[in-house]
């Protein structure tokens, strides 16, 4: 589950940088969100802060088909702001008073145009992460500092299904080959795109037999019934080539394929 979580979070800033009042200020589970959004003195001069979050997920697994579970993910948005907002054409907008309610509304208004139509490279990848939104749940709160600064603050949860984890050792499909790719392009996020990339498709001391039953979910002593989990663990000058095979019925009929044999479901 977590390179879907951790794919969702990151694409989930990005997209959103740039995309609505708070400007480039969307930040990955920073540690004191509410730094930046404070007045910076007497003259002012915070910003407003977005802060996106992950944090309970739960998937419902099916068998033991864990990478392809049913995953609910709580995504949380957190919005800052600070003593004023001034919004295009130059209006500006008291932040300590009514006018809080306002920019927030306005703000998680650009937000849900970020999250559901726009076209933005980020954007699209995030909507290609999310199979599923279940419950959006939204509260505004009073954050008070030590220097008895009213932080206005609001948060949204989306609880959201994304698409299944990518399997263990193997190339990298749509959408994460698109994922790397876009991590590759930024100059911070590029190291991260070798280390991602390196997880899903590196090599692993696991045989295949085991890769395939992880990617299918089976008991662990099913490759073992179907006779596949040794014959897949031999070194390749141990292993016998196969001409054909024989399927035979319980009353002695069947069929025999091999290289040449086309075989519908007639058959």
């Amino acid at each position: 589950m977590a390179i879907p979580e951790l794919a969702l979070r990151v694409a989930t800033v990005m997209a959103l940088r740039g995309r609505t009042l708070v400007g480039a200020n969307v930040f990955d589970e920073p540690f004191d969100p509410i730094h930046d959004a404070l007045d910076g003195g007497a003259e002012g001069g915070g910003q407003p802060v977005i802060a996106v979050f992950t944090s309970l997920t739960v998937a419902k697994v099916m068998g033991n088909d864990y990478l392809a579970a049913e995953r609910d993910i709580e995504l949380t948005i957190q919005t800052y702001l600070p003593d004023n907002v001034v919004l295009p054409g130059g209006l500006k907008v008291d932040t300590r008073n009514s006018g809080a309610k306002l920019i927030m509304d306005l703000i998680e208004r650009q937000v849900e145009r970020v999250l559901l139509i726009d076209q933005t490279p980020w954007a699209r990848m995030r909507q290609q992460l999310q199979f599923c939104l279940h419950e959006v749940k939204s509260a505004s709160f009073i954050v008070e500092t030590q220097s008895d600064l009213r932080v206005a603050a609001r948060e949204t949860v989306f609880k959201i299904d994304t698409i299944a984890a990518p399997n263990f050792g193997t190339p990298l499909g749509s959408p994460w080959d698109e994922f790397i790719v876009l991590l590759q392009a930024d100059a911070h996020l590029a190291p991260l795109a070798a280390v991602i990339s390196a997880e899903i498709t590196g090599p692993d001391a696991a045989p295949d037999w085991q890769i395939a039953q992880a990617a299918l979910g089976t008991l662990y002593n099913v490759p073992k019934a179907l006779g596949i989990n040794t014959g897949l663990d031999l070194p390749v000058e141990d292993t016998v080539e196969v001409d054909e095979i024989a399927i035979v019925n319980e009353d002695g009929g069947g069929i025999v394929v091999d290289d040449g044999s086309i075989v519908t479901e007639d058959d």
